[in-house]
């Protein structure tokens, strides 16, 4: 393996981890964005929107990192390239690739049902509040666009 290879390689599974790191955290503000929604706080809700923001940022940046090395590498770049990729790493990173890999999608996976799951608690807040303002007016309830 030549030399510029195995810095793809570094980087990759330095990448993995921080990705790692990152999607736990976002499951972390997931919950507590959930937990705000719920508890009706909005100040909260907005600090935490801003951390998921900058993680959403962060996780595209190690996305466009991945798929540019693996395309450098002659790899493609989607499930089955990042699972070819772990099997021609190098013996001693092979294991721990491929843990990684397998906690990122889980983590991602999380995250995307946390996510659908909050977009209808707001939602449903939301419709909540509009038949709490149309109870007084009910043929604006009729018509109402939903």
């Amino acid at each position: 393996m030549n030399n510029q290879a195995r810095q793809y390689l570094q980087q990759f599974m330095y990448d993995l981890s921080q990705d790692y790191k990152a999607w736990r955290g976002l499951n972390a503000l997931l919950l507590r964005q959930r937990q705000a929604i719920l508890a009706r706080n909005s100040e909260e809700l907005e600090t935490i929107n801003q951390q998921i923001f900058g993680l959403y940022h962060k996780l595209s940046s190690t996305g466009n990192t991945r798929q540019k090395l693996l395309s450098a590498l002659g790899i493609s770049t989607n499930h089955q390239g990042v699972q070819r990729l772990i099997r021609h790493l190098p013996p001693a990173w092979q294991e721990r690739g491929r843990a990684l890999w397998q906690q990122v999608e889980t983590q991602a996976r999380e995250a995307q049902t946390a996510n659908q799951y909050n977009g209808t608690l707001l939602n449903m807040q939301y419709d909540i509040v509009q038949s709490i303002l149309n109870a007084s007016e009910p043929e604006n309830w009729l018509y109402q666009h939903r």
